[in-house]
Order: C-alpha cells, then structure tokens, then sequence
C-alpha cells in the first residue's frame, strides 16, 4: 500500500502518531512518545520525541518511512514560526523523500477542529482548556485568530490551573475570616483542598505553592477536586466553576468575531476542564449568552487522527 499520512498531536505530556490511510479511512498504526512541546522540552527533545512516534506508528503499520505521502504535525509550541520552522526541518529530514510543502507544521489546536471537521480547519474553531487555555479559530480564507493562551502569569482565567487558584485564594481568605463559607457539602472547599493536599492547616500552602519545583500543573491538578466539591454542592466550588466557565465562553466570542463567523458554528471541545460535565454545562450556558451561534461538539476521533485527516488534505 502506498500514500499513506501521518497526523501528529503533541503537547507537553506526550505526542500521539497515526498512519492513516486517506482512501480507506482507516488508522493503520499508531504510537505514543514523550513530550514535544519546545517551551517545556527543548528543540532536541521535541524533535526527537516526533520522530520516535512516526517511526513506531509506521511500525504498528508495518509500513516504511518512504511510504508516507503527507505529515501534519499539530504541536503545543508551534505558534511560534522558528518553532515550527525547526520542526518542518526535522520531520523532513526524517521523511526525505517528501516535498517540504507536504509537510506542516502548525498548532496543535488545529487538530481537534481537524477532527471534528474532516481534516478541514478554514471555519473551524477549538476551545482548549486544560493546565492552560486557548481558543483558536481560521476564517474562511485560512487567517488563524488566537486567543488566550497567555499563561497563568498574563491571566488565562479559563483554565484547571486558573480554577484552582481561585480556590485556593478562597481557602487563605476563608483562613483569613475576610469571607465566611456557603457550603452545602460536608467540610467545603477550604476542607476539600487541605485533605486533597494532605495538610492539617492553611498555612502550608506558603511553602507548597512557593516551592520553586512547583509546577503550572501540579496546581492545575487540584482542579477535579474543585469540580467535584462543586458537584456535592458547595457554592463556593460552583462560583469557581462559573467564572472559569464564563471566562472560556468570552475566549470563544472573541475568536469567532476575529474570524468573522457570522453563522451558526461548532466549537470543537480539548482538554481535561471540559470533560467536566459540571464545567461542560456552565460553559453552555456562558455561549447561550455570549455567543449564541456557538454550539460544543467533541471530535468523535482523537486528535491525532484529525491531524492525519488534515494531512490527506496536502494530497
């Protein structure tokens, strides 16, 4: 079999390779590797974590690197053209054999709205929200708007790791006595956070959130804790939820009104605050109001596989 693509979706956790078969439709291998986002990584590891992911997708496919027609490589940290220069010339280097313009390189949001859209990205619009946050919509003519994705330092509101703080910040106030609780859920969120962190008091949370090995997201994993005390019913929980809901939902108007989306549109949904039901229908809501013409839609294939799809398009 010949013409086969591959779609790569990479972060700062891990990168995800598939060989895709354009004409049948099909996933005919796939791989996982390390981390390939430059800013957390590094160029070397990056680049070498992408390679270790074809090559072992290739593999699973039983299919030789020369095989492959087309690579999209939808990348955290590839907004940044050197970025992304540096990783076209990787790839290509490791594939050869294909024209430079078979192969791209671009951010990983194009490959949720990929998938949801049949490879399609011109029109589409993603809303990724999870240690961070960042919506990213292509006008008709292909121009990419971005969003947020600022970092927590530049107040990304709409992320785990925003959510979290926000509750912290209500523990040390509560500790404090400057606000009381409006719990309805056995012990609270300020209760909640401390066992989550296995801490007798507030006042160890100085040497936790200031430890200089403290990471964006070991704060962001406090995250499911918070929805889950909002989910028991505790209102302080639940005002966290929807302020974070309510920040997402301004990311999404602000995209499409910089792409010009005048018609009903679909956002396609990544990352692990919006596989939160409870984040889920507070988001909803937020865009009745905000940004009526949007509606939330998951990919029913994975992202990797909407950066295949992408890449069929390079055909």
């Amino acid at each position: 079999m010949v013409g086969v693509v591959v779609g790569v979706d990479g972060g700062g956790t891990k990168t995800v390779a598939i060989v895709y078969s354009p004409i049948e439709k099909k996933v005919l291998g796939r791989a996982t590797a390390g981390a390939s986002n430059v800013n957390s990584v590094g160029d070397d590891a990056a680049d070498q974590a992408i390679a270790n992911a074809i090559t072992n997708a290739l593999k699973e496919a039983q299919m030789e690197h020369k095989q492959v027609a087309a690579v999209a490589c939808c990348l955290a940290g590839a907004d940044d053209p050197k970025a992304a220069a540096n990783r076209q010339d990787a790839v290509t280097k490791l594939l050869s054999h294909i024209d430079k313009q078979r192969v791209v390189v671009t951010t990983d949001a194009a490959a949720p709205v990929a998938a949801l859209r049949d490879g399609e990205l011109n029109g589409g619009l993603c809303l990724i929200a999870g240690t961070g946050c960042v919506a990213m919509a292509w006008s008709a003519n292909g121009t990419k708007h971005r969003v947020a994705g600022w970092g927590p330092a530049l107040g990304d509101g709409g992320s785990a790791h925003a959510l979290a703080t926000r509750a912290l910040t209500f523990a040390v106030m509560q500790h404090d006595g400057r606000v009381s609780a409006r719990t309805a859920a056995s012990g609270g969120l300020h209760d909640c956070l401390l066992e989550a962190l296995h801490m007798d008091s507030a006042d160890a949370l100085i040497p936790w959130i200031y430890d200089p090995a403290r990471t964006w997201a070991d704060v962001a994993a406090l995250a499911p804790v918070v929805c889950k005390c909002a989910e028991a019913g505790d209102q302080d929980a639940l005002g966290a939820v929807r302020t974070t809901a309510a920040e997402l939902a301004l990311y999404v108007r602000a995209a499409a009104n910089r792409a010009g989306f005048e018609s009903a549109f679909d956002v396609a949904l990544c990352g692990g605050l919006v596989e939160s039901q409870l984040v889920r229908h507070h988001l909803d809501e937020c865009l009745a109001y905000e940004c009526p013409n949007a509606r939330t839609a998951e990919p029913s294939v994975e992202a990797a596989t909407g950066a295949a799809m992408y890449a069929a398009r390079l055909l």
